[in-house]
Formats: structure tokens, sequence, C-alpha cells
């Protein structure tokens, strides 16, 4: 897990509509996940839950689910998915976010070797992914501020 936490705000913030996550990755499986949570830390430290979402990497460009695979020599495997978020008012708190490979029991893991589920006794493989954050590669959490 990577998580991102930004400093205290100087001014609350309003955080109203569709919330997007741009995640640029290379990864040595045929597909893997990203589960993306986005927080907020209370004053006392406590962590709690504002959104989460997760998606296959490999259908990140195919909206019609039709692609096969993420090439393992590409630089990028693009992932993109969207929130429907109440809004939210924050306070000058950090708004840290989680990207991991999994959030299971919520959602079935994912066994990163092409296959949509776990078989009975398949234990997958270990996806080896990193997530790219450079002029090149944009990773970014896109948050609509009124």
């Amino acid at each position: 897990m990577i998580v991102y936490s930004s400093a205290p705000l100087e001014q609350p913030l309003e955080v109203t509509g569709s919330v997007r996550v741009e995640v640029w990755i290379t990864t040595d499986v045929p597909d893997t996940d990203l589960a993306v949570r986005l927080t907020d830390v209370y004053p006392d430290g406590r962590s709690m839950l504002v959104l989460d979402s997760i998606f296959r990497a490999r259908y990140a460009h195919s909206p019609d689910f039709t692609a096969s695979n993420c090439s393992r020599r590409a630089s990028r495997c693009g992932s993109a998915s969207t929130w429907a978020d109440q809004p939210s008012v924050q306070r000058r708190t950090p708004r840290p976010v989680d990207i991991t490979s999994s959030n299971a029991p919520r959602f079935a893991p994912n066994p990163n070797t092409g296959e949509m589920f776990l078989a009975d006794g398949d234990s997958g493989q270990i996806a080896h992914t990193t997530i790219l954050h450079d002029a090149d590669h944009p990773s970014a959490i896109i948050l609509p501020i009124h």
C-alpha cells in the first residue's frame, strides 16, 4: 500500500461532485486491481473513510471489457475511476489517499493471472506493481472543489 497525504489545509474546502482517479502503473502480471480509498483524518488522529473504489487495470482503456491483459512491456497500464461524492465540507485536516492492489473481503481478490476470479484452491500470483508519478505519468486524484 502507498499512502499520499497533504499538510493541513489553510482553510476549509468543499468537495461536491464526481471524484476521479488517474493512476499510471507498470506491472509484471497480465492484470491487477487498484483499490483507492479517500479518507479524512480527524484532529484526534482517527482516519475515517470518505469514499473508495476498485478497478481492474486491464480494463482501464477498454470500456467494453474486451481487453485481454496489461502489457508487461508497456510503461503504462492506465486506470481511471469515478465516484459520486455527496457534498463534503472538509476541515483543515489532511485528506489521505491510500492505493493498494486489494480491498478484500469487500471486493473479490484479483488472481493477477488474467482470470476474472480465483479458482477453488488457486492462490493466484503476486503482482509487482509500480505507481508512476512524474511529468510523463501524471497520476492524480481530481477533486471537484467549490
